[in-house]
């Protein structure tokens, strides 16, 4: 199924989808490339709360999913090795991400559904039902919101929207190795999905070096590139870029030339 979009993507981009998604944001990020996002050892039990509040509330109606009659069951014995696998398997993963553990949810809602239709004592109770429609509606719509927001994702969008001339993204990802990992605090990043709303290629770098356009191909004099960046990135620039637009903790710069 994955080829749907594989095949069109590669199709499109070539080399670039192979470098930029298959290796650096799966391989690398497996093998703990993803500092930003990276615990060690420590990280081994990240997933068991996220898994038990995804599964909430009908994980708790049904708790009995992995009992020995469950077990001695083909298809149940199916659903819970895709379940455990796929927990595993992020679980040991170098980098994580709340929602990559995702798909280890299916197996589990099918396990329990099974279950329930062939327990007579179960009712679903339109109570029930009204109770965890809330719970979505009041409760997971706001924490998704917050982090959208919190991790600055809201602002790079507005800004790349507004501004298709950006051609370089610009030390995006934190810079300081131990900062904050392991804690509550939500981690600076690459934001990788400002390539897909800018819909188009653009230099992602380090070095402030590469914000300028070379001349020597077309014979005329240096030129600055147009960025996106973070606001405290601007405090190492050898000369400060001119301003397009900036917001809280982003913004959108013209490089300009220095002369050695």
């Amino acid at each position: 199924m994955i080829a749907t979009w594989y095949v069109p993507c590669y199709i499109a981009n070539g080399q670039t989808f192979v470098d930029e998604f298959l290796i650096k944001q799966n391989v690398g990020r497996f093998l703990g490339g993803d500092k930003a996002h990276s615990l060690g050892l420590a990280g081994l039990p990240f997933y068991i709360p996220v898994v038990l509040l995804a599964i909430c509330p009908w994980g708790w109606i049904e708790r009995k999913a992995f009992t020995k009659a469950n077990i001695d069951d083909s298809y149940a014995k199916y659903l819970a090795t895709w379940a455990i696998v796929i927990f595993v398997f992020f679980s040991i993963s170098g980098a994580k991400l709340v929602h990559y553990v995702l798909p280890v949810i299916p197996p589990l809602a099918i396990l329990a559904a099974k279950k329930m239709t062939f327990q007579p004592k179960f009712v679903w109770k339109p109570e029930l039902v009204m109770g965890i429609g809330i719970f979505l509606l009041l409760v997971l719509n706001p924490v998704q919101q917050f982090v959208y927001v919190s991790t600055g994702q809201q602002e790079a969008h507005y800004l790349v929207l507004k501004h298709p001339e950006i051609e370089a993204l610009f030390q995006l990802s934190r810079r300081e190795k131990a900062m904050n990992t392991g804690t509550t605090k939500l981690q600076e990043t690459s934001l990788p999905s400002l390539i897909m709303y800018l819909n188009k290629a653009v230099i992602e770098t380090d070095e402030e070096s590469d914000l300028i356009k070379s001349g020597i191909q077309n014979n005329s004099n240096p030129v600055g590139r147009v960025f996106l960046t973070r606001k405290s990135r601007i405090a190492s620039f050898k000369v400060k870029p001119e301003v397009i637009e900036e917001t809280e903790n982003f913004g959108v710069y013209k490089s300009q030339v220095w002369w050695h």
